[in-house]
Order: structure tokens, then C-alpha cells, then sequence
């Protein structure tokens, strides 16, 4: 069947959406697991930029597109090369502000970003064993002070500037470290009930996600950006279980 503008644009409109839907699988599983996706900032990312390009490119070929006409090809290979190159900008964006760890931090998890880190910090990490940054799932690790009573006093007057201790690789230590921490600041699942009373539901659907009686499980409060989220763990063993958008601050 010959194709006609219309056509031509529905089979573009089809082809970008099947490379959107890899591109989501990768984003989505990878690097931004879970509620993860929305809280990062993810979701709003993606689908500004996958809506932009997957809508553009086959508008335009429906503008320019005419069987026959001298020129065509090169025009479709122009549509295709800036669209390919839109997306990969996108993706790269999403990449650099991509989760790169989930870190303890005395009574918190701080979600951290690949872009989060400033130049000094990363350079003064230079030999820290949990560099360069993973390009898998966001890893879990704990950050804990400096015994050396300098270098502790040089991050507490960092601490106004909007740099703590999440901000320095060289201060990360395996989570195995942070367990007993962990432990002490998990909170009863009838907390964070209490703070969510419009999301009852939620909770329940959680916990029943997650297939453990409640009172073996519990919550620690974690910092994600656009969302906070509630960080679900065993109060056994510290493990994570589950990361819900879920209200975790106390009032």
C-alpha cells in the first residue's frame, strides 16, 4: 500500500512510540525503580521530553510528507536525525540527574543524584572505593563523621552552604556499617498511619506488598526530591523492603 501523509505520520508516530516505550523500560527499571520514578523527578522529565519528541517528529513528517516529491528522502533522514537527537539529549539529561544512591545519614535516607555532588567533593573522593557512580540501580549505602575532629568541623560549617555529609563519597561506608543506626531510628508502621491519615489504603496495600506481619516491619523517613518518601524496612535486619510515596515526616 503506497503511503500517504497520513499514513506516513501514523507509521512515525508508531515507530517513536515503540523507541519511547525501550527508552521508558531502561529509565524506569534501571534508574528509576519504583516510586523512585516520581519522587526523583523522573516521570516529569521523561514524558516532557518523549511528548515533545514523539509528537514533533511525526508532525512534521505529516506536514512535509508527499509521495513523489523530489527531495523526500532527504527530508525524512533531516526529521529522523534531529529527532534521534533530541531524544538522546533528553535521555542524557535524565542520565546526569539519574539516582546514584540511597545513603543513611544518622536518622535518614538522603536520595542522592549523579548531579547532586559538588566538584570539590568529588574531587576530594577522587580515591573513594564507591566512585565513579554506578550506572545501575541507585546503590544503598550509610555516610558517617570523621573521627579527625577537623574534618568534622570543616562539614558542619559546610552544612549551611547546602553541603553535608550525603554530598561526600569519601565519608560512605558499606550499609552493613549503618544496620545498628538504622535500627534505632526505624518508627512503628502506626506512625506513619497516623501521618497519612487520607491514605489508610495506601498503607495496607503496602504492607500487604511486602507479605510480613506489621509489627516486624517499620518505616525510617527518606529525603527524594519533588517527594519524600516513607523507606519500608525489617526491623530484624535493617533490609529495605519497599520505598512508598508516603508522608514520613513527624508533626
Amino acid at each position: 500500500m503506497a503511503l500517504n501523509r497520513f499514513s506516513a505520520s501514523a507509521l512515525h508516530l508508531l515507530l517513536s512510540v515503540a523507541i519511547a516505550a525501550g527508552i521508558f523500560a531502561i529509565v524506569f527499571l534501571l534508574w528509576y525503580p519504583g516510586d523512585l520514578f516520581e519522587s526523583a523527578g523522573g516521570r516529569r522529565i521523561f514524558f516532557l521530553i518523549v511528548g515533545v519528541d514523539v509528537t514533533l517528529g511525526p508532525l512534521i513528517t505529516l506536514v512535509v510528507f508527499k509521495r513523489g516529491k523530489p527531495g523526500l528522502r532527504f527530508d525524512l533522514s533531516v526529521i529522523a536525525i534531529l529527532q534521534a537527537g533530541a531524544l538522546a539529549a533528553g535521555v542524557w539529561v535524565l542520565a546526569e540527574s539519574r539516582p546514584v544512591y540511597i545513603v543513611f545519614v544518622v536518622d535518614r535516607f538522603e536520595l542522592m543524584h549523579a548531579n547532586d555532588y559538588p566538584e570539590e567533593e568529588l574531587r576530594n573522593s577522587s580515591s573513594s572505593a564507591f566512585l565513579p557512580f554506578s550506572w545501575g540501580r541507585p546503590r544503598i549505602v550509610g555516610a558517617l563523621m570523621p573521627d579527625d575532629p577537623k574534618e568534622r568541623e570543616r562539614i558542619m560549617f559546610l552544612g549551611p552552604t547546602g553541603v553535608d555529609l550525603q554530598h561526600m563519597p569519601e565519608r560512605y561506608v558499606d550499609f552493613d556499617k549503618v544496620r545498628p543506626a538504622v535500627k534505632a531510628h526505624i518508627k512503628p508502621m502506626a506512625e506513619l498511619r497516623r501521618l497519612n491519615p487520607d491514605a489508610l489504603k495506601r498503607i495496607d496495600e503496602v504492607v500487604a506488598s511486602i507479605g510480613r506481619p506489621e509489627n516486624q516491619i517499620g518505616f525510617v523517613p527518606m529525603r527524594a526530591g519533588e517527594y519524600d518518601l516513607a523507606v519500608i524496612v525489617d526491623r530484624g535486619s535493617a533490609d529495605i523492603l519497599r520505598m512508598a510515596r508516603l508522608y514520613p515526616w513527624g508533626k
